[in-house]
């Protein structure tokens, strides 16, 4: 009887100990301004002049755009490769996502940058990418815009390399 009492004291303790361990992993942020802070605890930034120099020198690395296709086709920093937010744990080790863009699968310690328009949802993909092993993921403060807002013509500049020449300027606006 003793040991019929004390199994299920065992069970009832172990019971609200595994309860209790799934409470504590829940986070529930009152706003997402709280949840990317959070998330910018545990993930670091790259510099614009690191990145525009690893850029020019064309170190070895993943630069990930995760915003969405239309925001992305406009313009986005050189050598940038677009896996939305939404989709991003999904591609990251998807072999066929990365042969069709010409590039390896990343592994878990290769260097990957990711930025967004302004630099929050880069953050949050950035927390992601850590929680899936990722070791060495920085995201870019700021995000599109401020690259822009620093280097007006990089982009511009990439373009005409790639089509031979500079082109005119048409329209008038």
């Amino acid at each position: 009887m003793k040991k019929v009492i004390i199994v299920a004291v065992l069970m009832v303790v172990a019971a609200a100990f595994s309860f209790t361990a799934c409470e504590t992993e829940k986070e529930v942020y009152k706003s997402s301004d709280e949840w990317v802070a959070k998330a910018r605890q545990n993930v670091k930034p790259i510099t614009m002049d690191t990145l525009k120099a690893k850029i020019e020198r064309y170190d070895e690395f993943y630069l990930v755009d995760v915003r969405e296709p239309m925001e992305y086709y406009p313009a986005y920093i050189p050598s940038a490769v677009n896996i939305p937010n939404g989709v991003l744990i999904f591609k990251m080790d998807s072999d066929e996502f990365w042969e069709s863009n010409f590039l390896y699968t990343p592994k878990k310690d290769d260097e990957i940058v990711v930025y967004c328009k302004k630099g929050n949802r880069s953050v949050l993909a950035a927390d992601k990418l850590r929680k899936l092993g990722y070791t060495n993921v920085r995201f870019l403060p700021g995000g599109w815009m401020e690259w822009e807002n620093q280097n007006p013509t990089l982009y511009e500049a990439q373009l005409d390399k790639m089509s031979g020449g500079s082109h005119e300027e048409v329209g008038g606006c």
